[in-house]
């Protein structure tokens, strides 16, 4: 079963965002991977700048993954930005998919590794089944 990782580089989810963001990746046949600092939360982020950015780091380095799903959006992602490995995203190429905040991300890998990351209309887990079938669409 292939594995999709989920983080939370911008606001701090709540347990229910988590649960059913992990519900829906499941219901693609996939196996949600949650990030190492997913339930931090400092202030009105999710994890101090440098977990977050961990998160990002780790997964982008792990060739075994092919996609990292943001869980929310919120603010504070463009404070990761000087921090995120984007050689490594250079070098194994993923899809990166995320909401609101996470537009910064998107572009920031866009500009500096060359790939085309997604935007999400809602947070993963918000998604409608229909918004389920284009997330699949993207990480099968």
């Amino acid at each position: 079963m292939p594995a999709r990782p989920l983080i939370a580089p911008a606001s701090p989810p709540t347990r229910d965002d988590i649960a059913e963001s992990v519900a829906h990746i499941e219901s693609l046949g996939l196996l949600p991977v949650l990030g190492k600092y997913v339930h931090e939360q400092n202030g009105y982020l999710a994890g101090s700048d440098a977990q977050r950015a961990a998160d990002f780091n780790a997964m982008a380095a792990d060739a075994g993954v092919r996609a990292i799903v943001a869980i929310r959006g919120g603010y504070g992602t463009m404070r990761l930005l000087p921090l995120l490995d984007y050689e490594a995203v250079r070098r194994d190429p993923k899809i990166v998919m995320g909401f609101s905040d996470l537009t910064a991300l998107l572009n920031a890998v866009t500009a500096r590794s060359g790939l085309v990351g997604s935007g999400q209309y809602k947070d993963i887990s918000r998604l409608h089944p229909q918004g389920r079938l284009r997330i699949a669409s993207l990480c099968l």
